[in-house]
């Protein structure tokens, strides 16, 4: 699964407002029409000198040759000479305690990371997704330092068999 953004430009005012328009659905309705759950869909003020549209997406690994293609096909066209698309390797979820490197983790704080920290995996092994709060109570000096601390914190947790709670 892949966090997409897809942004377009009429900045060089190659297409009329009725062209932009038409551009803009096409893409929009090609996203809808491959996408899982689209995020957000963003337009430049209407007043803005240039326009501007963003959309995000969630997006299954497989269908990503085949979106660029009909994006490229779309690029094609309408003469734009390209369209952005930016593939996010890595979201992060902040709490609402940050955690700031070098500071004190007090018990209450939580972060909630990807499946592929572990924070969120199903621990039945029945495919049944869980989302899980870990609280943790110490000092961290780094990053590295502290997902070591979340991932021993997981694995006490799955040790227990996903139902009691765990502390670092």
């Amino acid at each position: 699964m892949a966090t997409i953004y897809v942004s377009l430009g009429n900045s060089d005012d190659k297409l009329s407002q009725v062209r932009w328009h038409a551009f803009r659905q096409l893409v929009l309705s090609a996203v809808h029409n491959t996408c899982t759950r689209v995020y957000g869909d963003w337009v430049s003020e209407s007043g803005a000198q240039w326009q501007n549209a963003c959309v995000a997406f969630e997006l299954e690994d497989k269908d990503i040759p085949g979106l660029k293609a009909e994006m490229a096909s779309l690029a094609r066209e309408f003469q734009q000479d390209s369209i952005a698309w930016a593939h996010v390797p890595h979201t992060e979820f902040i709490g609402p305690t940050s955690l700031a490197v070098g500071g004190p983790v007090e018990a209450g704080d939580w972060v909630v990371g990807e499946s592929g920290d572990g924070c969120t995996f199903p621990p039945t092994g029945q495919g049944i997704r869980s989302d899980i709060t870990l609280n943790v109570t110490g000092t961290v000096t780094s990053q590295e330092e502290f997902s070591k601390v979340l991932r021993e914190s997981i694995q006490r947790w799955r040790g227990t068999g996903g139902t009691s709670t765990a502390s670092a």
